[in-house]
């Protein structure tokens, strides 16, 4: 990934659309964009975009293209430190805007037996943070 981008978030957005451009037409090369996915992650999680409401538009991208990437291979159970931020990252967006209909449909997934048992379990744990949190303000 460009690291000497003036803006790091334009830069992973790039990166990402390469990314899943680069897995239609050769998906057997997931292996070799996993890392670059994770560095996207650090990225956006030491940004503060999401702060504007263009900013949480621009998460929603993230997170979906972040978890096709995680279920590129659902039946190897996925990359699960991708989609358990993905998971997290969704219940974070309806904690802040719960008629949010893309995060509601990604959160559905979870009931419908297509997130790993591990990706389960961090969304429970991140739900409780954010419910713990937010029941202690």
């Amino acid at each position: 990934m460009d690291t000497s981008s003036a803006d790091p978030i334009l830069a992973s957005r790039a990166e990402l659309r390469r990314i899943r451009i680069a897995l239609e037409h050769s998906p057997v090369d997931l292996d070799s964009h996993i890392n670059t996915a994770r560095t996207i992650i650090r990225t956006l999680d030491a940004s503060n975009f999401t702060q504007t409401p263009v900013g949480a538009q621009q998460l929603s991208w993230f997170i979906s293209n972040l978890q096709h990437i995680a279920y590129q291979y659902p039946d190897d159970g996925g990359v699960s430190d991708i989609a358990e931020w993905c998971v997290g990252q969704w219940l974070r967006l309806l904690q802040s805007d719960p008629e949010n209909l893309e995060a509601l449909k990604a959160t559905s997934t979870i009931t419908d037996g297509f997130l790993t048992d591990a990706a389960i379990l961090s969304a429970t744990s991140a739900s409780t943070c954010i419910l713990g949190s937010s029941v202690e303000k």
